[in-house]
């Protein structure tokens, strides 16, 4: 490797302020550790930034706090606390992330940091292959080659073992023995999949495959959340770990639809702190019985106002401690778009968001579900039935989902018209888009009052 003098090295690409920043909103947000891509310690320019940097990845590697006690007190057992400057630094670090709050543009600190460093590399590698060619003899060129192609690799090289697959004898070994260990856990298992619930959906369907991201899309009111909700209680019935982040109802509202879906007993009812007649008193009574079956198994976050950043890292963590097979996004329209992302369109700004969580499905290798609006545009259409092209942001929506199922209300309700509760209204659900199976329609009954669909050709909820 080249060397270079005191001067030049001061010379060389570095972001001082983005790697301060990145450390001090380490230092008051955990999450931030789940934010930051690939980022080594070796990527900061300053040494005592990465000393801080290689005890925080430490700490997160093995669940533990991330705080100005912890990363001083693995400072001074690794004899480094006088190397970084001393504790003052640590307190000057942890007040700039307090008083600035840093920690929503973490990524974009990490991004820079990493860029500098890459540009170092080149930088370096370039001086080395300089000094390669002066030296080069009377020998064949292609030694030359030989030598400049690896030390330009080396320096480009951000991969590691997960992100290239080789097809050799062994790969597909251990694809056959990955079917026929696929096989057994469905034998011994048929819950093993993640569906929706709904039948006759699931025919079309069939499952919702790992790194995998389902869009829902309807008009308002229309069934969205209901349709998200049916399918985390679902797969939280059939064994699996599911969190949704809900970031318009509250957890009270939450509670009351999912007691209502199962017990008959209208929203309006439960929401009198009452259950009213002895019937409802049963009703209610049962419904929080069958609950008790699959405790634990959904986890609800009311999140208004996060970014799909701020989810995803939840997501993360929560994947990390086995506590999340899939993950639901109640609803795109919702979140934080523009937080640090100022002067885009509205068609930018939720690609970023739909972006943002396809690659955390297929990171964490789980399926991720998200409700998506419908703009106004979809009135002009002769039968008012919307598709995937009036989903706001259509064009990244069906450039980057797997599936897209849209939901319409067969007989539309005439303005501030209310169906009696326990009223069967006929519903639609289109499959426009599935990326590794069929497309098609069918028919659901909405059943008012209790946020519950039903397939047509059985019923899924007794």
């Amino acid at each position: 490797m080249a060397t270079v003098s005191a001067d030049q090295y001061n010379q060389l690409p570095h972001d001082l302020e983005a790697e301060r920043n990145l450390l001090a909103s380490a230092l008051i947000d955990p999450d931030v550790m789940l934010r930051v891509g690939d980022l080594e310690p070796g990527d900061f320019w300053q040494a005592g930034h990465q000393q801080i940097y290689a005890v925080m990845c430490d700490l997160h590697r093995r669940h533990e706090a991330i705080d100005i006690i912890t990363v001083g007190n693995a400072l001074r057992e690794r004899a480094q606390i006088e190397d970084i400057g001393g504790d003052l630094v640590l307190t000057d670090l942890l007040i700039k992330g307090s008083e600035a709050g840093y920690t929503s543009a973490a990524s974009t600190y990490s991004a820079i940091i990493q860029r500098c460093a890459q540009r170092r590399a080149l930088i370096r590698a370039s001086g080395d292959i300089a000094r390669a060619a002066q030296a080069f003899g009377d020998g064949l060129i292609d030694g030359l080659y030989d030598t400049v192609s690896q030390l330009l690799a080396d320096a480009m090289d951000r991969s590691d073992a997960e992100t290239h697959l080789r097809s050799v004898s062994e790969t597909w070994v251990d694809y056959w023995v990955n079917q026929q260990a696929r096989r057994e856990r469905l034998e011994a298992d048929p819950n093993v999949l993640i569906q929706t619930g709904l039948v006759d959906l699931d025919r079309i369907l069939d499952d919702l495959p790992p790194a995998y991201l389902h869009i829902v899309g309807a008009r308002s009111s229309v069934g969205k959340t209901i349709y998200m909700e049916q399918i985390a209680e679902t797969n939280a019935r059939r064994g699996h770990q599911v969190v949704y982040y809900h970031l318009e109802l509250t957890h009270q509202s939450m509670m009351d639809r999912r007691v209502a879906r199962y017990s008959g007993v209208p929203v309006g009812s439960l929401r009198r702190g009452a259950t009213g007649t002895d019937a409802n008193a049963q009703a209610v009574a049962d419904a929080l019985e069958q609950f008790g079956a699959w405790d634990g198994h959904v986890e609800y976050v009311h999140c208004p106002g996060w970014t799909a950043d701020r989810i995803v890292a939840d997501m993360t963590r929560m994947h990390a401690k086995d506590e999340c097979e899939l993950a639901i996004v109640d609803y795109i329209g919702k979140l934080d778009l523009d937080h640090g992302r100022r002067g885009r369109n509205d068609a930018a700004l939720i690609g970023d968001a739909v972006e943002t969580l396809k690659i955390a499905a297929e990171r964490l290798e789980i399926p991720v579900i998200a409700g998506s609006q419908v703009s106004r545009a979809w009135k002009q259409t002769g039968d008012k039935r919307p598709t995937i092209a009036d989903l706001r942001g259509s064009g990244e929506i069906e450039e980057k989902a797997n599936q897209v199922v849209m939901l319409h209300r067969v007989n539309q309700r005439d303005e501030g018209e209310i169906l009696p509760v326990g009223t069967s209204e006929l519903m639609e659900a289109y499959v426009e888009k599935n990326t590794t199976g069929a497309v098609g329609k069918v028919r659901l009954w909405h059943v008012v009052g209790r946020y519950l669909f039903r397939s047509a050709s059985r019923e899924d909820y007794e």
